[in-house]
């Protein structure tokens, strides 16, 4: 940490011919073009091929190319896109919002990688709620939580349309009317 802001430094993942072909391929291996930034300690200056900087300053958390590729190569990608738009208070890049959720992808994704991605989210995110609730809305939800689909047999319905009401309602009661 440096001034109460977390910094991380990382080892080389890409490969190339020289310094500068390691550094593009490493920064094309990132998950969110917000990651993909490299610093340059001997002149100062900031690598930033995806456009990261951009999407920061826009609050949007954009994948490094295609979403698909990058979540079928880690699908624990898949909650973090949606972890670190809450956290952050971003919002997610119409590919990411528009990607359905592949049930196969829990097949290759250790439980414990999911239980801690579900644990972050409670822990980190100032609303997690909204969070679980746009899983859900995107069908997600239901396959790490299996009570949390809709249940006609059993007479229940899931949580949605009824957090945002209820959120709405808890704004209104603390006096910040027609916050959304």
């Amino acid at each position: 940490r440096i001034g109460g802001r977390r910094i991380e430094i990382t080892t080389f993942r890409g490969q190339g011919a020289n310094h500068a072909a390691r550094i593009h391929d490493d920064l094309a291996r990132r998950d969110m073009t917000i990651g993909a930034l490299a610093w340059k300690l001997e002149d100062d200056t900031l690598l930033d091929p995806f456009h990261g900087l951009d999407h920061w300053r826009s609050a949007r958390i954009e994948p490094v190319g295609d979403a698909r590729e990058r979540i079928d190569e880690h699908p624990i990608r898949y909650l973090r896109y949606f972890r670190r738009a809450h956290s952050l208070g971003f919002h997610l890049a119409a590919p990411l919002r528009k990607l359905a959720f592949d049930p196969r992808w829990l097949q290759v994704t250790p439980r414990e990688a999911i239980a801690a991605e579900l644990r972050r989210i409670l822990d980190d995110v100032a609303s997690p709620g909204r969070c679980l609730v746009e899983l859900h809305e995107c069908g997600a939800l239901q396959h790490f939580a299996p009570r949390a689909r809709d249940d006609p047999q059993h007479g229940h319905r899931a949580a949605r349309g009824r957090i945002p009401q209820d959120a709405a309602l808890g704004r209104r009661a603390q006096g910040r009317p027609g916050e959304a």
